[in-house]
């Protein structure tokens, strides 16, 4: 059992080496809880939010920005750990409480009544719609599993089950035909 136990001293003392820091508990064999370093306080590049807020403003000209459609969760974009809790996955309306005045291109549109739209995990999104991964050439307009995707129609599903259930309730009601009863006489 000691040779065990060793071993797993030593794997986690490499461990804490590339890691950060380890804690052994003596009282376990195998057990290494391993904790990454403390992460210092992450900061916003205000000049960066700053830079690219001018930026698309620049791009729109006279124009009115209708939304920002934010791809990614990067500091500048969304602010902080904390905005990337904060800010919901889909539509944003308004500027979440939790950020603060934390800087973020998200927040400051927000703050501007412009809708912000906060896609993340879009690896999975891709594999859940059939399209490509960062393809070597990119497939034509309107290929792809997701403009072939067959699923059952739920309304029809629904109106034929509703129509068989009303001709089911139709025949109940009227029952069966009634049988000419004899009496015999004697």
């Amino acid at each position: 059992m000691s040779e065990k136990r060793d071993e797993a001293l030593e794997r986690a003392k490499m461990l804490e080496e590339a890691v950060g820091t380890a804690e052994i508990d003596p009282e376990q064999e195998n057990v290494a809880e391993l904790r990454p370093p403390p992460t210092p306080p992450q900061r916003v590049d205000e000049g960066g939010v700053a830079q690219r807020m001018r930026a698309y403003r620049e791009a729109a000209g006279d124009r009115n920005i209708k939304a920002f459609i934010n791809v990614g969760s990067g500091t500048v974009s969304v602010g902080t750990r904390v905005g990337k809790k904060t800010f919901r996955i889909g539509v944003n309306r308004k500027h979440p409480k939790a950020l603060g005045d934390i800087p973020s291109v998200m927040g400051d549109f927000v703050k501007a009544d412009v809708p912000a739209i906060h896609f993340i995990h879009m690896i999975s999104i891709a594999q859940e719609f059939g399209l490509p991964i960062a393809p070597i050439t990119p497939p034509e307009v309107g290929e792809g599993a997701v403009f072939q995707r067959r699923e059952p129609n739920r309304w029809l599903a629904g109106f034929v089950f509703l129509a068989i259930l009303l001709a089911l309730l139709a025949a109940g009601q009227t029952g069966p035909s009634p049988k000419a009863t004899t009496t015999k006489s004697s």
